[in-house]
Formats: C-alpha cells, sequence, structure tokens
C-alpha cells in the first residue's frame, strides 16, 4: 500500500523491481482498499486505509504475528524512500504488539536504487513476508 499526498491517494502496489518505473499500481479490480485517507498535518504524514486480510495472490495478514514494511519519501511524488528510510517491523493484530517502527530521516543523499546491491526478489506467487523477504523488497 502506497499514499500519495500530492495525488491524495492510497493504493495497493507491485513492487516489481528497486526502480519508480516498476513500482505500478494493481489492476482496479485489485484495489479493493476501503476508508482510504491520506493528509500531512504538521509535518508528519498520516495514512489511513482498510484492507481485507487474505486476498487471492497477495501475502496474507494474520491476525496473529506479521511482519510488515514501512518506507516514506522526502516528497509528494512516487520516488525512492532512501536507503535509511525504511524497515520492516513485528506487528500481532491479535495482541496489538508491536516493536516501535524506527522513524529516521536520511542525513545524507540516498544512494541509486539501480546501484544498490540487495536482490529484487521474484516475481509471482504471494511469499511469507520473512524478515528476508521484506528486506529484499526494500
Amino acid at each position: 500500500v502506497i499514499g500519495l499526498p500530492g495525488d491524495n491517494k492510497v493504493e495497493k502496489y507491485n513492487l516489481g523491481g528497486k526502480s519508480d518505473s516498476a513500482v505500478l499500481p494493481m489492476s482496479e479490480i485489485n484495489q479493493t482498499l476501503s476508508d482510504t485517507s491520506i493528509e500531512v498535518k504538521d509535518g508528519q504524514t498520516i495514512m489511513k486505509f482498510t484492507k481485507i486480510m487474505k486476498e487471492a495472490g497477495e501475502i496474507e495478514i494474520t491476525p496473529g504475528d506479521n511482519t510488515l514494511l514501512w518506507a516514506h519519501g522526502s516528497s509528494d511524488v512516487l520516488g525512492y524512500h532512501g536507503f535509511t528510510s525504511k524497515s520492516p517491523f513485528e506487528l500481532n493484530l491479535s495482541s496489538g504488539a508491536g516493536e516501535e517502527p524506527a522513524n529516521e530521516t536520511p542525513s545524507n543523499p540516498a544512494p541509486n536504487p539501480d546501484s544498490d546491491s540487495a536482490p529484487v526478489p521474484e516475481t509471482g506467487p504471494a511469499k511469507d513476508c520473512t524478515k528476508e523477504f521484506c528486506d529484499n523488497q526494500l
């Protein structure tokens, strides 16, 4: 799920690679989010949405432990988020327990995403969102 404050959109995306051209909105039939909103308030972006937990071809969100991803950019348009502005985090939807996601702001210019040495995951059926898989998605 990616939110673009400049377009006032919150949509599901396919992450086909690390370049901007490989990050594309899912087809209209797969846009199943509801109650979406995004706003910038006091310098913070607040994105809200409701998502179906089990959807064909997507990583299932369970009532228990889940590994999720966060990333943020430095503008209102889709672009590379920078090397230090991303991380996986754990969230248990039964207990509400989870780790506090780090909220780091890059102090150095971001590296070129095409030169990042982390492997790009294969496309295809959904995979379990292990920390290793999620790290590769970033």
